[in-house]
């Protein structure tokens, strides 16, 4: 692929790591998922999974995600700096292969935490993302993500294609 992709610039993307990023990211989750279907739930009582119920119980207990949106505000304004017009960022889709089902929760608990330090730059920026199969490790599949500026959508969806031709993805 080193064909179609520019010369890779190493930059930090979290200047404080990403953990401050993900905790933001969950608590507005939580407290969104929540005002959209808390009424739901109280009133109909879905039976969920314990790690579904485990969240939910935790995110009707949030009354306000402003600190939570300072973090977030801070992060849209850093993000969107290093990613200007032009930029495209890679990184993997996941931090490993996925899990098994029949993971033990805590161990389904971390690689929620890994996953999420990686997927919440993209939402916390405001920006576009994309994933490809980029292979596969133990019969696994294995995606490379690439983010792209606000307004980039194209042109990540047209890299995404120029890509799929090194991965035999389209033929």
């Amino acid at each position: 692929m080193a064909d179609v992709l520019p010369h890779p610039q190493h930059i930090q993307i979290a200047p404080n790591g990403l953990d401050p990023w993900r905790d933001a990211t969950r608590l507005i989750q939580a407290y969104e998922i929540w005002q959209v279907y808390g009424r739901f739930i109280q009133e109909k009582r879905p039976r969920f999974g314990p790690g579904v119920s485990g969240r939910m119980q935790v995110a009707a207990k949030i009354t306000k995600a402003e600190a939570a949106r300072q973090i977030h505000a801070t992060a849209r304004d850093h993000v969107c700096d290093k990613v200007k017009p032009g930029t495209i960022v890679a990184l993997p889709t996941a931090p490993c292969i996925a899990p098994r089902t029949d993971t033990p929760a805590d161990v389904l608990e971390s690689y929620r935490v890994r996953v999420m330090r990686l997927t919440c730059i993209a939402g916390l920026g405001g920006l576009p993302q994309v994933t490809i199969p980029a292979g596969t490790v133990s019969v696994c599949p294995v995606g490379l993500s690439f983010i792209g500026w606000g307004g980039g959508d194209e042109v990540l969806l047209d890299l995404s294609f120029e890509l799929s031709r090194h991965l035999s993805i389209v033929r």
